[in-house]
């Protein structure tokens, strides 16, 4: 399948990111291997944790194969020479909040790199840890404990 990618923008420890081809408001977030599970995390918490929305990059679409992302384009707030929230004034569950990973979008500071394990951990509890490979649980299986949600863990 063909995805439509623009210019090359950024990269990541596990993304690289381009501006999308057909509409200059977004960007595509490309998955690179083995590394599967960046797109998909950011894709579950946007979709379920409604509350955090005011502070996340809005997720447009995911893949069928989760390799690609789609989220609005914001402008770095680096490259702005802003700075981005200090830990007080942000939601307590968000990782890996350097200046890096904060944009502006519409005079808003938003976070566009909601991926990290910890976040998830954060968000979801201790019963799932997702690590950059496959899902596992506390107690080493692959199979949920008793009274464990199957579909929120479910990647």
């Amino acid at each position: 399948m063909s995805f439509p990618l623009g210019g090359f923008i950024a990269k990541g420890s596990y993304r690289e990111v381009y501006a999308h081809r057909d509409n200059p408001e977004w960007v595509v977030k490309v998955q690179r291997q083995p590394y599967y599970v960046s797109n998909s995390r950011e894709f579950i918490i946007w979709n379920t944790c409604f509350e955090l929305r005011p502070w996340l990059v809005p997720v447009i679409a995911i893949s069928c194969d989760k390799q690609h992302l789609i989220m609005v384009r914001g402008v770095s707030l680096k490259e702005l020479k802003t700075t981005c929230p200090t830990r007080h004034q942000m939601p307590a569950c968000f990782e890996d909040t350097g200046t890096s990973n904060w944009v502006m979008i519409q005079g808003k500071r938003r976070f566009c790199d909601y991926a990290q394990e910890k976040m998830m951990i954060n968000i979801f509890g201790d019963d799932i840890q997702v690590d950059n490979r496959r899902q596992h649980f506390n107690d080493g299986t692959k199979k949920p404990k008793k009274g464990v949600d199957k579909r929120r863990n479910k990647l």
